[in-house]
Parts: structure tokens; C-alpha cells; sequence
């Protein structure tokens, strides 16, 4: 089974979902049984007011990006659930009670902070195909009241578990959880012979085995796409050469290799039909 990672180099709106999407159409039409994977996903209520509603009507917690794949591809809803094992809910926090206390200037801190933001945590666990929801106790009264009692809403009627930040933290942080994202790719790789794993935010990779197991890298950004195939390049990147292992930023390997293919994105469909990228990966797939 081929693995191509699709990391973005912005935090925010690489497009990597749709990018991804348009990919594996592409590799469909051409005869390539590809399937996504997106290990880990956030997602804010603010935002993504629709996601949060089919939330509530699955008694399931999905984000947008999650959810643009399952209709895409119309799964099923356990296909969703191994397709993204991790999704978290985000909120703002309400600045009146910044001001109210003096600390305005946390504020702007705070929502820059994913953990400060963080209300709901759904982690499917895959040996068993169950969701389990957890609510984070700690950050909800900094909410603004109609999206917290929207919150313990959906938390109600997912059976949620209270549980603490760090709490939280040490779950998010357990090798157990990398575990189990593996069993979960290996769950909805039956029948594929290639998975596209999409990264989270502007990092490298989701989780570590997910780029040591890659045999393409792709970097994508709005309206472009840097590509990585070369055996020996993908080596030394999956080693981390010349990265910060402490920081595995897309900008990092960016500003370090040279993509051995740079190409332009179309706005609608990223990869249009006379796209080299996607028939060099075809190519690519077909010839190992």
C-alpha cells in the first residue's frame, strides 16, 4: 500500500482537503484505488457552524474537512469515524471576561492557543470501531454563553467524558493514541492501494510513522504545489535532515529541498486535467 503525505505550508487554508479531494478523483479516474486518511483534525465552532449541526445530527463530533471527504465519497459514518480517529472542537473565548479582569492582552493570546480553545475531544478507538467523546471542563467558562451551552449540548448527547486539560493533554500525547492511528489506517487501507494522509496544520506530518512510512511528500498552499519523489530526498527528509526536530514545520523542509516539481493549482479544481503533478503520481504508483 503507497502512502502520500499532503502537508500544507500555511497553518490555516492550505487547502490540503481539497487539494487531497481533487487527487484522489484524479487517481480514481485512472484506475488507482486511493482513499483518504486524516489522522487528526480541529475544527471551530465559530466557524464551522454547519459541521457542528451535522454533529449534533450524527451524535458524532465532525469538522468540516471530515465530513467534505465523506460526502465526497459517500462512507459511511465508521468510515469516518477510521478516516479521522482525532477531531477536536474549538471555541473563542468571550472578552468580556478578559476586560472584566484586566487581561485583554491574554486574550489575544489565548486564541492563539489550541488548548485554550479546546471544549470537545472525539478519539475513535479502531480495534473496536467506538467513538469516545471528551469534554474539557477546564477552558469553558472562558466561552461566550450560547456556544457553551451549545457545547454541553452535544457533549450531552455524546455521552462525553469529563475530563481536565491536562488530562486531555496526556491522552493527546500518549504513544498509545499514534497506536492506534495505525490500526486505524491499516482498518481502511482494505481494499485501497493508496492512501493519501493529510497533515495537520502547517506540521510535516500528523504523527511520526505517518512520514517515515511516506514514499511521496507534497506541500500544497493556495493556487500551488511542491512535490517530493526523488527516493533519496524523501530519505534524508524523513529523517529530518537539516529540520528541526523539534519543529517539523512545512517551512522548514520548503526552505531546505528543492521540490522536484512546483506546480500551479487551479482555483476550482486544484488538479485540472492536464496536471503533471497527478500523472506523475500515477506513474509513480503504478511503476513500484
Amino acid at each position: 500500500m503507497k502512502k502520500i503525505l499532503i502537508a500544507g505550508l500555511l497553518p490555516y487554508d492550505s487547502g490540503k482537503t481539497t487539494f487531497s479531494i481533487s487527487l484522489i478523483l484524479h487517481l480514481r479516474d485512472m484506475g488507482i484505488k486511493a482513499h483518504p486518511f486524516k489522522p487528526v483534525s480541529s475544527h471551530n465552532i465559530f466557524t464551522q457552524s454547519s459541521s457542528f449541526s451535522e454533529s449534533i445530527n450524527m451524535k458524532l463530533l465532525a469538522g468540516g474537512d471530515a465530513l467534505q471527504y465523506k460526502h465526497a465519497f459517500d462512507f459511511d459514518i465508521d468510515m469516518l469515524k477510521a478516516t479521522n480517529p482525532l477531531d477536536l472542537l474549538l471555541s473563542p473565548t468571550d472578552p468580556s471576561i478578559y476586560l472584566k479582569n484586566s487581561r485583554l492582552p491574554s486574550y489575544y493570546e489565548d486564541q492563539e492557543n489550541l488548548f485554550k480553545l479546546v471544549s470537545l475531544m472525539r478519539i475513535t478507538e479502531c480495534k473496536t470501531m467506538s467513538a469516545k467523546h471528551y469534554f474539557i471542563r477546564d477552558n469553558t467558562d472562558l466561552f461566550p454563553p450560547s456556544f457553551r451551552k451549545n457545547i454541553e449540548h452535544l457533549s450531552s448527547i455524546t455521552e462525553a467524558l469529563p475530563i481536565s486539560l491536562d488530562e486531555a493533554l496526556k491522552i493527546l500525547r500518549s504513544r498509545e493514541l499514534e497506536d492506534n492511528f495505525d490500526i486505524c489506517l491499516e482498518r481502511i487501507g482494505k481494499g485501497f492501494n493508496t492512501i493519501i494522509v493529510e497533515s495537520f496544520s502547517d506540521s510535516l506530518f500528523p504523527y511520526f510513522s505517518s512520514l517515515k512510512d511516506s514514499s511521496m511528500i507534497i506541500v500544497v498552499s493556495p493556487g500551488r504545489a511542491f512535490a517530493y519523489f526523488d527516493e533519496e530526498k524523501v530519505k534524508k527528509i524523513k529523517e529530518l535532515k537539516g529540520i528541526p526536530k523539534g519543529s517539523p514545520r512545512t517551512m522548514y523542509l520548503i526552505s531546505r529541498y528543492e521540490p522536484d516539481l512546483d506546480e500551479a493549482l487551479d482555483l476550482k479544481d486544484p488538479l485540472s486535467s492536464s496536471s503533471k503533478l497527478s500523472s506523475e503520481i500515477s506513474k509513480r504508483i503504478d511503476g513500484n
